[in-house]
């Protein structure tokens, strides 16, 4: 039998990002064991790739990892949380999936991917948002 993943060990290196915009807040929890899932509020679109630029953050320091730039459909942004920018408006009911490159000694790569739902009218009601470690070199 599988060994129970379900909670995190105490040993873990985990964070908990929380985020607000308007009030409603969102908490990211990082965890190298298992992918967490997060719920937010209703946000505006223009918002959507800032909340993962901040989780990748998250998740990057809370492995002790170093990052490359930010890559989205072939386009390089600046992973900074100073200077966030949106490329375009997310809204779909289909998992949205972003890459960061990690740890440039290793073939690793962070994979955000958020999942929205009842988008419309410019607005986001819902959305879950997970992450995951991959081999690169596969």
């Amino acid at each position: 039998m599988e060994n129970d993943i379900s909670q995190p060990s105490p040993t873990d290196r985990s964070a908990v990002l929380a985020l607000g915009n308007d009030g409603w807040p969102f908490e990211f929890v990082v965890s190298p064991r298992k992918p967490e899932f997060g719920r937010l509020g209703p946000v505006d679109s223009r918002h959507i790739l800032g909340w993962f630029l901040q989780a990748a953050h998250a998740a990057i320091s809370a492995n002790g990892l170093t990052a490359s730039p930010f890559v989205r459909d072939g386009e390089k942004l600046e992973l900074a949380r100073s200077s966030v920018h949106v490329i375009r408006p997310v809204l779909s009911s289909s998992p949205v999936v972003v890459a960061v490159a990690v740890d440039s000694a290793t073939p690793t790569e962070l994979v955000l991917a958020l999942t929205l739902s009842d988008a419309h009218a410019g607005c986001l009601s819902r959305g879950e948002l997970a992450y995951r470690f991959v081999d690169a070199s596969r």
